[in-house]
């Protein structure tokens, strides 16, 4: 099965250090196609909510982590849980393998972007409450 949006369409305008706000109706609404894909693929909100909590734990945290210098590990130890989740379901393989792409954007080099983990914790918790939005959980 293939998406209808492009992840390297919501990379792309995740990339953007300043998104003009057309080009954040045209981002949320691909959000959404994502996750009416994420529907026709059965892959439910309780597999997208372990994604999401994993995310969501790092945020509530997030100052810790910083004073610690541990930010940078906790995000790229998510990589490794979400594979692990992707071996499990071969349909989510695809959402895993853009999950991945955009955590190497946000710890580029040695440094972790915040305004983008921010970004991204959004955008997760959008593909979450838009696939509970388009029903038929499982």
């Amino acid at each position: 099965m293939t998406y209808r949006v492009s992840f390297e369409k919501i990379k792309q305008t995740f990339k953007k250090e300043n998104i003009p706000n057309r080009d954040y109706k045209v981002y949320v609404d691909n959000l959404k196609l994502v996750s009416e894909d994420l529907k026709r693929q059965s892959i439910g909100t309780t597999q997208l909510r372990k994604v999401y909590n994993e995310i969501l734990d790092i945020y509530e945290n997030i100052d810790d982590y910083q004073q610690n210098n541990s930010l940078y590990y906790r995000l790229q130890m998510l990589r490794p849980k979400f594979a692990y989740l992707a071996a499990r379901n071969q349909n989510i393989k695809k959402f895993i393998t853009f999950i991945d792409d955009i955590i190497q954007i946000i710890c580029k080099g040695d440094i972790v972007d915040t305004k983008k983990f921010m970004k991204f914790k959004d955008m997760m918790e959008a593909i979450v409450a838009y696939r509970k939005y388009v029903g038929n959980d499982n």
